[in-house]
């Protein structure tokens, strides 16, 4: 049993860190750049613009900014949304209550599905799969589905 615990919690390690890689290459390979799309407009000389990027570190070799990208998660610093003018840890707070709103049924409903499932065949593995693999499952799709979004939207300033 633990055994199989430690092999999924292994597992979910590793596909987060997949989904962090593969969000932030998605972002470097959008085309364009950031500072073009949020200064663009304001004819700013090229100078200037180079000096924006090299505040914020665009201008170093990828995998330093990965680097500096994962450092940044590991520490809770999400960065700061040019277009809200508010730290994203601030935004993503005020979704949390509607994200465990809509998350609560499903885990519900699989907890007691897998209750039932553990208690009709005589042992606890079942019920420990559904209540530890639940969460796990369902944060996955909430992650690609958010990363498809991210994907497939259009640019809006909302």
């Amino acid at each position: 049993m633990c055994r199989y615990v430690a092999g999924r919690l292994v597992q979910g390690g590793l596909l987060v860190i997949v989904v962090i890689t593969l969000s932030f290459l998605f972002i470097q390979l959008a085309p364009g750049d950031v500072i073009s799309y949020l200064y663009g407009t304001q004819n700013l000389s090229a100078e200037a613009l180079a000096r924006i990027r090299h505040e914020w570190g665009l201008d170093r070799p990828l995998w330093v900014q990965y680097g500096a990208y994962l450092g940044n998660l590991l520490s809770g610093n999400l960065g700061y949304s040019q277009v809200n003018r508010q730290p994203v840890t601030h935004l993503l707070g005020a979704m949390i209550p509607n994200t465990l709103l809509l998350m609560a049924p499903s885990i519900i409903i699989a907890s007691a599905i897998g209750t039932n499932r553990g208690n009709r065949q005589g042992s606890c593995r079942p019920l420990v799969e559904i209540v530890v693999g639940s969460p796990a499952r369902v944060t996955v799709s909430c992650s690609c589905g958010r990363l498809l979004v991210g994907l497939t939207a259009q640019r809006r300033t909302i």
